[in-house]
């Protein structure tokens, strides 16, 4: 108050600038114009008696904010309702409760709107740092990791790794969510954000986040470029990302404020505790977490999750009706067996795409193909170790399609197609050869159907059982002999067969059952 003096004399008596009185005092011309600002408007007159002591001084200046100058209206009312409407101002709330009738009947002498304001800024600094800014309900929320970890212990391995916390803080209500992650690696990061709009319920308008290298490809006071998948995930979600400036703390106060927090009600609490796993470490966090969200303020009324159910919760956004799934954007070149090659495992595509280069959207589970921004195939990731090659039958051309052999059930079905006697001669054909072979034999009955037609084939297949003997060669036979001669010739033909199937003609069965004793 000594230095107030002074000022005051200086520009009273001295009769200097204000500047000058800045030089002489070392204190800011800002600081001199509110002193004086403030004399005169508490009604003083220059030179102060010398009986005004400087707590009384001090009291002229620095008024407290009595309660009952404003009858009917609370400060935590008005500091409500700024939060939970957008467009509500002090002003507003001003022009309202000086127009109430009661007001003026309690209150004639009713202060003026600057003089409401000076008091509620009054009242505002007697509170919490993290309360002096007025903040909409539903329009952000702040993210940030907490700077200690928690250790895990892996039991097959022995090792300790360390878990990172995350944390998101609604502004307006201080709602609070945490989860623990492997690493603050761009996958976690979305996912920690996918999560933790989904325990909200609902998405902000603004996604406050500092320049973590995940989130931010390049930091900037004015311009920061946000990562492309991080930018899609918000496109998703329908909010927008908005990176703080470098260094400067304070720009995301809560979120300061709300690992801070965390650190002191979670993780203090839990550094007795020997965690095997994250989703174990993740279950203890979730329980404190809404522990810490019930919890009542100690000056305002309520508790986190009662503000959040009044400020933030009606005001949010709709979520998706799907989440937003992570993925890897890879460009790759399609080889000309139209497959391309992701980790150790090749993947198809359709052959028009051979040898053209494709962008590949890798999420956890699948895998997604894009030519020019269009999708030309989806893919399950194969997560086993073995190399594998996953072909999309429609993927092949026509030709290629033509020359794949068929599995066992495809043949036999195309036997039933053609008649009873075709489908079981192809299941004789499958008993009495090797697969392989078999296979081989059935793309010669194939054949013959193509030149013969299938009622021919049936019938050469009938008078195949009928003798007993089932082989391409015989089909054949029987087929060009129909066709040449007659029926006449083909039962000759089959009783020549007849003749030669005695006993003295082991058949190929003999020759199988004496492999299979060889190996034995």
């Amino acid at each position: 108050m000594k230095s107030i003096r002074q000022l005051l004399r200086l520009h009273y008596e001295a009769k200097l600038s204000r500047r000058d009185i800045s030089k002489c005092t070392k204190v800011s011309a800002g600081a001199v114009t509110n002193y004086i600002q403030r004399f005169e408007e508490a009604g003083l007159t220059w030179p102060v008696k010398d009986e005004v002591t400087d707590t009384e001084l001090g009291q002229h200046l620095f008024p407290v904010v009595q309660r009952d100058k404003y009858p009917g209206l609370s400060f935590a009312e008005v500091l409500q309702e700024l939060k939970k409407h957008k467009g509500v101002t002090r002003q507003l709330i001003y022009e309202e409760y000086s127009s109430n009738s009661k007001a003026k009947t309690e209150n004639p002498e009713l202060p003026s709107y600057s003089q409401f304001c000076r008091d509620f800024r009054a009242w505002l600094k007697q509170r919490k740092p993290s309360l002096r800014h007025e903040h909409k309900g539903g329009e952000q929320v702040q993210v940030d990791y907490c700077g200690p970890t928690v250790s895990i212990l892996c039991q097959k391995t022995g090792n300790v790794r360390s878990a990172q916390i995350f944390v998101g803080v609604l502004s307006a209500s201080n709602y609070t969510f945490a989860e623990a992650t492997w690493s603050q690696k761009l996958p976690d990061w979305i996912d920690s954000h996918v999560n933790m709009y989904q325990f909200f319920g609902g998405v902000p308008a603004l996604t406050l986040t500092d320049n973590l290298r995940s989130g931010v490809t390049k930091a900037c006071r004015y311009e920061p470029v946000v990562n492309e998948t991080y930018n899609q995930m918000a496109d998703h979600y329908q909010t927008v990302i908005y990176p703080v400036r470098p260094y400067k703390p304070k720009d995301k106060a809560k979120a300061e404020n709300a690992v801070l927090i965390v650190e002191r009600w979670i993780l203090a609490r839990l550094r007795h505790q020997q965690f095997l796993s994250l989703e174990q470490l993740n279950t203890e966090i979730r329980s404190l977490l809404h522990q810490l969200n019930d919890r009542s303020f100690k000056v305002m009324p309520g508790s986190r999750r009662s503000q959040f159910e009044v400020l933030d919760q009606p005001k949010l956004r709709a979520l998706p009706v799907r989440p937003f799934d992570y993925f890897d954007s890879v460009l790759v070149r399609v080889g000309p067996d139209y497959h391309f090659k992701l980790g150790d495992h090749h993947y198809s595509v359709p052959y028009s795409f051979a040898q053209q280069q494709i962008e590949l959207k890798v999420t956890q589970k699948l895998i997604k193909v894009y030519c020019q921004n269009n999708l030309i195939a989806t893919h399950i990731k194969v997560v086993q170790l073995q190399p594998t090659v996953v072909t999309m039958p429609d993927h092949r051309p026509t030709a290629h399609q033509k020359s794949l052999p068929l599995s066992d059930e495809a043949w036999l079905d195309w036997g039933l197609e053609r008649g009873k006697a075709t489908a079981e001669c192809v299941l004789k054909i499958f008993i009495e050869h090797h697969p392989a072979r078999a296979h081989r034999i059935c793309v010669g009955l194939q054949s013959l159907a193509r030149t013969h037609g299938d009622q021919s084939l049936e019938w050469a297949c009938q008078q195949s059982l009928t003798v007993g003997h089932v082989s391409y060669n015989s089909l054949k036979l029987l087929l060009k002999k129909s066709a040449s001669d007659g029926c006449t010739i083909v039962k000759s033909t089959l009783e020549t067969m007849n003749q030669l199937l005695h006993d003295n003609i082991r058949g190929p069965s003999y020759y199988q059952a004496q492999g299979e004793a060889h190996d034995a």
